[in-house]
């Protein structure tokens, strides 16, 4: 499934699992070329047969402590709606940013991000640019 044809954040949902230290990715999706994409992420994030390597392991804690730090950004916004926060927040979308998938289901799964994801993820296709409006303070938690 390539990426400049398909827009695998909206097929393709990215979640972290902390408890189990391991990403997620599901789909309604069953035809083979997304099961496959599915199943190559699956081993590329989480390891073969359940068994992390040692570069697995680097990259997970990369990752978990990349999107820590996205979390506590939007945590952040939301309790003081700065410029500045919201220009941070705005660069860890830009499309040139690691885990962006994780981010955008982040966001999209979240309620209180409702008005963030409606008005603003076309990342694969144009940088974001976009007002942050928020309704509720953000949940963190799995």
């Amino acid at each position: 499934m390539a990426p400049t044809a398909h827009n695998i954040e909206d097929i393709i949902e990215h979640q972290i699992d902390f408890s189990k230290q391991k990403i997620v990715f599901s789909s309604s999706n069953t035809d083979e070329e997304t099961t496959d994409t599915i199943a190559l992420l699956d081993r590329l994030h989480n390891g073969n047969n359940g068994l992390r390597d040692v570069k697995t392991q680097t990259f997970y804690k990369e990752l978990q402590q990349q999107i820590l730090g996205f979390m506590t950004m939007l945590t952040t916004y939301q309790s003081s709606p700065t410029d500045e926060n919201k220009q941070a927040v705005i660069d860890s979308l830009s499309v040139q940013k690691e885990f962006l998938g994780l981010k955008y289901w982040l966001v999209k799964k979240n309620t209180s991000l409702l008005t963030l994801y409606l008005l603003t993820f076309h990342f694969s296709l144009t940088p974001c640019t976009f007002p942050l409006i928020y309704s509720t303070p953000l949940v963190l938690g799995n």
